[in-house]
């Protein structure tokens, strides 16, 4: 079908996985929730994973001229502004089409894994009157889970469609919403409730400055919409944008502060700043990796399909703003752009190194994960759209493989331990670690044997990401990685030249922290009985991560570079970049010649890489799960497994920081303004008695007193006054002697 036919239709795609959450809402209040919820779930998410393929299918024809003039799809009034409307829009270009697909497809394979993943919450309560199994209570925590999964991935999808900025907030938050009710999923665990409230909170912050970028875009472009000739991006707004000036804050008085950048540069700080705190770049990184307390299902979409990706594709949705000082030129290097360059290059190795350190199979893969967003985010710094770009969709469907692929091996040693008659240690090991463990690595070993679907579709996620040809992860990191290296040794640029030493440095670490877990997990003797007596997982979480292998190992054949050696001419000359090089403003995104040098490097740090860890993991699995080698370097150690202590710092320091000026807060109002109030209370009790004892002392004194002297007249009075007439007479006539005998 073509895209005349289907975008008139594209407004299905998140509307579909809404009226699941809908129905599965609908399906708890009823009682019948269960089974049927997570079938609700997936048929949702399904049928706009359909919809999402057929959209791109019908966009792959033209991609470089739809990415110049987006379709505009079911535009929509939504709220009264100025002289017009808002709408509430479909925006279908090169860029969404891509990106909706992967959702989709992605998210399908999470749900049909979770159906299974999560069956043990049906049988996971108790009555705690009887000691029964609460299956009611079962079922509704069972469908509780596919309706916030089901709106999550409607909060995505609407996302990266939207057809303008306010309405990307609007379904950008309901993603942080989302991520909030999934990771405290578990509420009744303190460290879930926790972790939710920590990501809440630390995404907040950057949305924040989301926020504050959109009201200066809103003041300058006049308009909220990314496409048209009247959008945010068109040659207008962008000039206008760009011919700002110098950013100066202005006090009342007159004076005021140099930012030492334009307004420009502000702006796209600004939505940068909004992409750090979504995408968990430096400094905002601390909320990812303890949003592992969540089911896996969900750190999976979190990592994956949804959330974190949302920063990311931000970025390259605003792109056009963050190259407004260099108009005609999408691929230089300009404004706010080293920043954000240097900031995705310093997190890519700062989480990279954090990694090495960590035992929690799920830990590694989310530090993992902040590194990888860093690539994307540096190669969106030097100007590596369609190769960021390249990277986000690759990176998804691998990462989605490795999470999924880490939850069904926690899965089968969490029922392995349950099999074992009282999880002792198989090899009579003991000291610090915990062996009722499940996501502790060094409890775990031979499950190659064990589980041989999930190690190796878990290997092929493992080589995608550590960048071993042809798998996906080689092609996509590579192409950010020869880019900034044409950019830094052959353009000099600094920061180009710093993108790539940081980059390739962190290609190492990751294949070394990467084999390092996959000769922990899978290599060697069983270190407990959980990891003996491990089964392999059930077909609905087999299937999806078979699936998903084919992608790590496949995808990134679509963007071979096109004079690369036999591939490139055999693949069409890297079709990929055709397709997504077309920028809206109407520039178009030249491919950089294929340079053997970078490539080779990359593939060498990989190498190198795989062969420490396998010198120090590989050998002797056993040994290396007992006493972790990289444990003897001592202080060095200790500052990675503990993360550099950032977290330490920020309780230290932002956290006490807040509790002590809320203490503080709290003194004033206690001691300061309760002691105004009750000072004015005390003061007005006393007015009060004051004016009680006047009222009752003098006014009412004073009226009782002529009170009293009028009774004692009408008594006296009362006296004259009978009613007899002969007494009356008799009155006058004494009146009448005393009154001649005075005369």
């Amino acid at each position: 079908m073509t895209l005349e036919v289907l975008a008139p239709w594209a407004w299905l795609i998140p509307t579909a996985t809404f009226v699941a959450f809908v129905l599965i809402l609908l399906q708890i209040w009823t009682g019948r929730a269960g089974r049927v919820s997570a079938l609700t779930a997936i048929a949702g998410i399904t049928t706009s994973g359909v919809l999402g393929v057929l959209v791109l299918a019908a966009t792959l024809a033209d991609g470089e001229a739809l990415g110049h003039d987006p379709v505009l799809a079911s535009a929509l009034p939504w709220a009264p502004m100025g002289d017009g409307f808002l709408t509430f829009g479909i925006l279908i270009d090169p860029l969404s089409a891509a990106t909706t697909a992967m959702v989709g497809v992605v998210c399908t394979m999470i749900f049909i894994y979770s159906s299974a993943y999560m069956a043990g919450e049906l049988t996971a309560y108790v009555d705690p009157t009887t000691g029964a199994v609460d299956a009611a209570l079962g079922r509704a925590r069972y469908g509780r889970f596919f309706a916030f999964v089901s709106l999550f991935a409607t909060g995505m999808l609407g996302f990266v469609l939207a057809s303008n900025l306010l309405q990307a907030l609007l379904f950008w938050e309901i993603m942080g919403l989302c991520s909030f009710l999934l990771i405290g999923f578990w509420y009744y665990k303190p460290s879930a409730a926790s972790a939710a409230k920590k990501a809440f909170l630390t995404t907040r912050i950057g949305d924040v400055f989301f926020f504050a970028g959109i009201m200066v875009l809103w003041a300058v472009a006049g308009t909220v919409d990314f496409a048209g000739p009247e959008g945010m991006f068109s040659a207008g707004a962008l000039e206008r944008l760009a011919g700002l000036g110098e950013a100066i804050i202005r006090f009342p008085d007159g004076t005021g502060i140099t930012l030492g950048i334009s307004w420009g540069a502000v702006v796209a700080l600004l939505i940068f700043l909004g992409a750090v705190g979504k995408s968990a770049q430096f400094p905002l990184h601390v909320w990812l990796p303890d949003a592992m307390e969540g089911p896996t299902p969900v750190s999976a979409m979190i990592h994956a399909a949804t959330m974190v990706s949302a920063g990311v594709f931000l970025i390259a949705r605003m792109y056009p703003a963050f190259t407004a000082a260099t108009p005609g030129e999408p691929q230089a290097i300009s404004g706010a752009m080293a920043i954000v360059a240097g900031i995705g290059a310093f997190t890519a190795l700062f989480a990279a190194t954090i990694a090495l350190a960590q035992f929690d199979i799920k830990r590694v893969l989310a530090y993992s994960t902040i590194s990888q967003l860093g690539y994307m985010v540096m190669a969106l710094g030097i100007g590596a759209y369609v190769a960021a770009v390249f990277h986000l969709l690759t990176h998804a469907f691998f990462k989605a493989l490795l999470f999924l692929g880490s939850g069904s091996v926690i899965h089968g040693v969490e029922h392995g331990m349950h099999h074992a008659a009282h999880g002792a240690d198989a090899q009579g090991t003991a000291g610090a670690i915990d062996r009722s463990d499940p996501q502790d690595m060094r409890n775990m070993g031979g499950l190659w044997a064990r589980m041989p679907v999930t190690a190796a579709t878990f290997l092929a996620g493992t080589l995608a990401l550590t960048g071993v040809p042809v798998f996906a992860g080689f092609w996509s990191k590579d192409e950010i990685l020869a880019e900034a290296f044409a950019k830094g040794v052959g353009g000099q640029i600094a920061i180009a030249l710093v993108v790539w030493i940081l980059g390739t440095t962190a290609a190492f670490i990751t294949a070394f922290y990467m084999a390092r877990q996959v000769f922990m997990v899978f290599a060697g003797r069983p270190a407990t009985d959980g990891a003996a007596h491990a089964p392999e997982s059930a077909p609905a979480m087999i299937y999806p991560l078979a699936f998903l292998a084919l992608f790590a190992v496949g995808l990134g054949l679509i963007g071979v570079p096109a004079d690369l050696p036999i591939l490139g001419r055999l693949l069409s000359g890297n079709p990929f970049h055709h397709y997504m090089g077309g920028l809206i403003t109407g520039e178009t995104f030249r491919a950089h010649a294929f340079n053997a040098l970078p490539a080779a490097l990359s593939v060498g740090a990989a190498a190198s890489g795989w062969f420490a860890g396998w010198l120090l993991y590989g050998r002797q699995p056993e040994a290396a799960r007992a006493a972790e080698p990289l444990a003897a370097l001592g202080t060095p150690w200790r500052v990675l497994h503990r993360k550099y202590y950032v977290d330490e710092v920020y309780q230290a320091t932002a956290i006490r920081g807040s509790v002590l000026f809320a203490g503080l807060n709290a003194w004033f109002d206690r001691t300061v303004v309760d002691g105004i109030v009750n000072a004015a209370s005390w003061l007005g009790e006393r007015a009060a008695a004051a004016n009680g004892w006047f009222d009752v002392r003098i006014v009412d004194g004073l009226v009782n007193l002529v009170a009293y002297v009028n009774g004692e007249m009408a008594r006296f009075l009362r006296l004259m006054q009978s009613g007899r007439i002969q007494r009356s007479l008799l009155i006058v006539f004494f009146g009448l002697l005393v009154l001649i005998s005075m005369f």
